[in-house]
């Protein structure tokens, strides 16, 4: 599961892959300030590298939050994640790896 920011839109990929949560960024850490602010409702970012992602708001990016079995599925992402530290005890975030893609020059020799 990933959440990625693209030109200001955040969107949800890949939701029922439980074993992989991470945070993509289409951009390189100059646009760090853009994406903190696109992201205000849905994460807190430690700095470049980490993002705390409000469950809150992952259920609320699609349409799967509405399903229970999906719901479940998460509920128990989340409690694996748990004891690994992952888990942010006071306000429930999950934690997830930002990664940056920065666009690769194109060479039209």
């Amino acid at each position: 599961m990933k959440l990625r920011w693209n030109h200001g839109v955040v969107t949800l990929q890949e939701p029922d892959d439980f074993k992989a949560f991470k945070v993509v960024v289409d951009g390189d850490e100059s646009q760090f300030a853009q994406v903190s602010q696109d992201f205000a409702r849905i994460a807190t970012f430690d700095g470049p590298g980490t993002a705390w992602v409000a469950q809150a708001a992952l259920r609320a990016l699609g349409a799967q939050g509405r399903d229970p079995a999906w719901s479940t599925a998460l509920d128990a992402m989340v409690e694996k994640a748990r004891p690994h530290g992952w888990i942010d005890a006071g306000t429930g975030a999950i934690k997830a790896h930002v990664e940056w893609v920065a666009a690769t020059p194109r060479n039209d020799d």
